[in-house]
């Protein structure tokens, strides 16, 4: 029950509440305790008055009622008479105070009984100042002079004041315990909701609902774990479409092989059939070998631990060699190339580079038409080095330009009537990531298509 995050919040308000209502009781009680001991020398000299006003007025016979009902009747003060014979005559004293007698306090005594006031201290707490604990007035009777001495009593106030204060703090602990029992709901019911929800995303169900309208930390939280959720339901969805067009890429030449080396065990064929479909079950299985080198190398850039070989060469030497290399399909389809190239030296994987632009040229030599062209620039821009390949073939409408560089996506105009698996330009933007680059594209539906990339100097 401890490992609650709801009672571990409502235990660590109670401890702290209840720490703090005893640090505030400490500060209050000694404040209270030097309110009550400053001097209230010029106080009790003005009860002392009202005593003397009191006996005039009264002029009671005997002195133990009277000292009694006066202590009762004014602050409950703790009067005592000390008479010329050194006869006491003392109030009842409920707070405990020190007894004044001739024999402990005689210079104070006779003082008051010369006719002059007296005021009789003593140190207080830890080394402070001296603080007076009773006042001496001569009290005029008609047995004569009386030494009078009042003292505040203290006890009743204290009681008092220690009675209040546990109430107040009973009170607050228990108001401020049942809030924290009603807030703690507050803060842990959206935990409990992301709880569950994690647990749902665990099962491989992403579609959560964790929209909430706070804008603190635990908002936060939700927002994070809903973006979290969103995001791995996408690729989750990734993962399906690439699982699905891996099996119908392999699926398709592998029905070709199968079929026609079916064929070939005919015996009616002729020469020439049979060396049909040998050049046809060749093709497909140089096809199906292309897209299992394409998935390794994608596999290999992934990893962390792809090989990289960093070195410096000619940018623009190694785009004019892949254009040789691809010159039995330019050559056959008539098309010519414009060059605006100039020296730069790079610091890259020539051979991971040299992959890019193969894919590259190759896409826009697929989408060019017979006899047309395609423009290859280089140029500097803020220390990266700009290669820009542009066709004028039929380019592409906006929707696939999204997605041109996920794994197997093809634009819906051309997955029929172009052969690829839709991998060269996932392979090619991946390279350039790892090199710390970028890859744009621009087209429009029947003007042509521009990749541009961005390789940092």
């Amino acid at each position: 029950m401890i490992r609650s995050l709801y009672v571990r919040v409502v235990l660590t308000f109670i401890a702290v509440t209840v720490i703090s209502l005893l640090i505030s009781s400490f500060i209050a009680f000694r404040w209270f305790e030097k309110d009550v001991n400053r001097d209230m020398s010029a106080e009790l000299m003005k009860e002392g008055a009202k005593v003397q006003q009191l006996y005039d007025a009264w002029q009671p016979e005997d002195l133990s009622i009277f000292v009694e009902q006066t202590s009762s009747l004014i602050r409950e003060l703790h009067i005592t008479l000390v008479g010329p014979d050194g006869q006491t005559i003392d109030s009842e004293d409920k707070g405990q105070n020190p007894p004044i007698r001739q024999g402990n306090y005689a210079e104070e005594v006779n003082t008051v009984l010369s006719g002059a006031n007296a005021i009789i201290q003593e140190e207080s707490q830890k080394g402070g100042p001296m603080r007076p604990v009773a006042i001496g007035v001569p009290l005029q009777t008609t047995d004569g002079v009386y030494a009078m001495f009042l003292q505040p009593n203290l006890k009743p106030q204290r009681e008092n004041f220690r009675r209040n204060n546990t109430m107040i703090n009973l009170t607050s602990l228990l108001v401020g315990s049942f809030l924290i029992l009603m807030a703690s709901r507050f803060l842990v019911s959206p935990l409990k909701k992301m709880t569950s929800a994690t647990r749902q995303i665990a099962r491989g169900d992403f579609r959560i609902n964790l929209r909430m309208k706070r804008r603190d930390e635990i908002g936060e939280l939700a927002e994070s774990i809903q973006l979290m959720a969103s995001e791995l339901g996408q690729l989750e969805q990734m993962r399906k479409d690439f699982v699905s067009n891996v099996s119908h890429e392999m699926q398709t030449p592998l029905t070709s092989i199968h079929g026609f080396s079916q064929a070939l065990t005919i015996s009616e064929l002729s020469d020439k059939e049979r060396i049909r479909y040998a050049s046809i079950i060749e093709t497909e299985s140089e096809r199906l070998s292309r897209l299992i080198r394409n998935l390794l190398k994608l596999s290999s850039l992934d990893s962390d631990k792809h090989p990289f070989q960093i070195e410096a060469y000619r940018l623009d030497r190694q785009l004019r060699d892949v254009i040789l290399t691809l010159e039995p399909i330019w050559t056959s389809k008539s098309i010519t190339f414009h060059l605006h190239l100039q020296e730069l030296v790079i610091q890259a994987d020539r051979d991971q580079l040299s992959q890019v632009w193969t894919n590259l040229i190759h896409n826009a030599l697929k989408f060019s038409s017979e006899g047309g062209s395609i423009e290859i620039s280089m140029t500097r821009e803020r220390g990266y080095a700009v290669v820009a390949i542009k066709d004028y073939g039929e380019g592409m409408a906006k929707e696939d330009l999204q997605r041109i560089f996920e794994r197997f996506y093809k634009a819906d105009a051309s997955r029929n009537r172009y052969e690829g698996s839709g991998l060269g330009l996932s392979i090619a933007k991946k390279i350039i990531d790892l090199h710390e680059g970028r890859i744009q594209v621009e087209s429009e539906l029947g003007v042509g298509t521009t990749f541009r990339v961005y390789l940092r100097l």
